[in-house]
């Protein structure tokens, strides 16, 4: 796993997601888990960026990257999620982007907590995760009312193998753009959904 530094100068949205998840990493208070959260947010959620944003600073998620997936995005994001809008990126629509950031993030040794941006935060989940990815690599939610895994939130801590991991399921979906991400990261978990026929 090699660390990036130098940003080759025709790779500027590389650069973005870099200093974006450095600054998120610069919020992190001392003595806390070095993650940064992951968001992504476009088109009809634009309207919930601002409570979105307060809400996490509300509970003390400032080293929290948004990926705008439009313009309204990205000036919503720039105005509720910090002064300068150093978090923010710009991408554009496509399910990659989620993985794509969060590939960087493990590239850089950034340990990551991605949150669908349809989820509420009740509470800050600092310490629910510090104590859950004791000893753990990668955790993944489960869906209580059927069998199969929830991407909607996940964390992966910066290892080779996970960086490896990530890279296999990025490249295998951009091969196979009509499989569900979902899906694609269960069986590459080797966890098969149980399918129950009428």
């Amino acid at each position: 796993l090699a660390l990036v530094d130098a940003v080759p100068a025709n790779r500027p949205h590389f650069r973005e997601v870099k200093d974006a998840l450095r600054a998120a990493l610069a919020s992190t208070n001392e003595g806390e888990m070095r993650v940064a959260y992951v968001t992504m947010v476009y088109g009809r959620f634009n309207q919930y960026i601002k409570g979105w944003a307060v809400r996490a600073r509300r509970l003390g998620v400032n080293n929290l990257v948004m990926a705008c997936l439009d313009d309204q995005a990205y000036d919503l994001c720039k105005t509720y999620l910090g002064e300068k809008g150093e978090t923010c990126l710009r991408g554009s629509i496509s399910v990659l982007n989620k993985y794509t950031v969060l590939l960087v993030a493990l590239q850089l040794g950034i340990d990551v907590m991605w949150l669908d941006f349809d989820i509420f935060l009740v509470q800050s989940p600092k310490l629910a995760l510090a104590k859950a990815a004791e000893g753990y690599d990668l955790l993944m939610g489960y869906d209580y009312d059927s069998d199969c895994l929830c991407n909607g939130f996940f964390y992966i801590r910066s290892r080779a193998q996970t960086h490896r991991w990530l890279f296999e399921v990025v490249r295998w979906m951009y091969d196979h753009p009509y499989e569900h991400d979902q899906r694609a990261l269960a069986a590459f978990l080797n966890y098969t959904e149980r399918v129950a026929l009428p």
